[in-house]
């Protein structure tokens, strides 16, 4: 799978979910890449997605993370994560675009356990398009009012997802460097992931509330959960080798 360098400019326009993602929706910007980020930059704006394409297909910026709520789509925001793609309905996208966006979502079938479906009118989990969701959505007519240019999109996300070549993560590009003259980073704090107590102590010093009790159960399945999203990994609650690794590198500031 070859997914587009990413980037990272926060919006100040997100809130906590209060529901699972199942949906993924495709939107069209109505404007330019650079124009629609620095929009979504403006706290006046009070609109954002969680992604934003180029029309080259070559770069995303993601400006609210997985584990939040962007506001994009009115009533469903609680459980979707929204995709703008640079350019206009009227004129359509270039083909590089639409590949990149099929690419993106199949990832995010793939990690956000979303089943690859057209979720017409956002009735039961899968994909769908602005336009698809209607007045409950905010009545918008993007990317397009074409039911056949969906089923199209659907097909190459399925494409893309049946090749499962998916990366363990999809990581930002312009994540800082460390310096070779400046000191080490520090070590990862010494906690035993290991241990149910462990891994609820090391969530809890990222932020992720959870009793630390050494019991599991479904409070740490979802502070897990919810740490995956964050990371952009898979979002199944279990924490195993990979989440483990993301866990230890975001506590010693990796």
């Amino acid at each position: 799978m070859s997914l587009p360098k990413l980037l990272w400019r926060p919006s100040p326009n997100f809130s906590v979910r209060d529901a699972k993602v199942d949906l993924l929706v495709l939107h069209s910007m109505e404007g330019s890449y650079a124009g629609s980020i620095a929009y979504f930059e403006t706290r006046e704006s009070e609109v954002s997605a969680h992604f934003c394409l180029r029309a080259d297909g070559l770069e995303a910026t993601q400006m609210v993370h997985l584990a939040d709520k962007a506001w994009h789509v009115c009533a469903f925001n609680s459980r979707a994560v929204g995709l703008e793609m640079e350019g206009y309905e009227a004129k359509g996208f270039p083909d590089a675009m639409i590949a990149a966006a099929a690419e993106i979502f199949a990832y995010l079938c793939a990690h956000l356990q979303i089943p690859v479906r057209h979720a017409r009118g956002g009735v039961g989990p899968g994909i769908c398009s602005h336009f698809d969701l209607g007045a409950a959505g905010g009545g918008h007519h993007d990317p397009s009012m074409d039911p056949a240019f969906m089923d199209g999109f659907v097909a190459k996300v399925q494409a893309a997802y049946g090749r499962h070549d998916f990366p363990a993560v999809w990581d930002f590009d312009d994540a800082p460097k460390p310096c070779p003259l400046t000191p080490p980073a520090p070590k990862p704090l010494a906690l035993d992931l290991s241990t149910i107590a462990g891994l609820q102590s090391a969530l809890n010093a990222l932020g992720f509330k959870v009793e630390v009790d050494g019991r599991d159960g479904p409070q740490t399945e979802e502070a897990v959960r919810s740490f995956q999203m964050h990371a952009n990994l898979a979002a199944d609650g279990i924490a195993g080798p990979v989440t483990d690794a993301a866990i230890l590198k975001e506590l010693s500031g990796g």
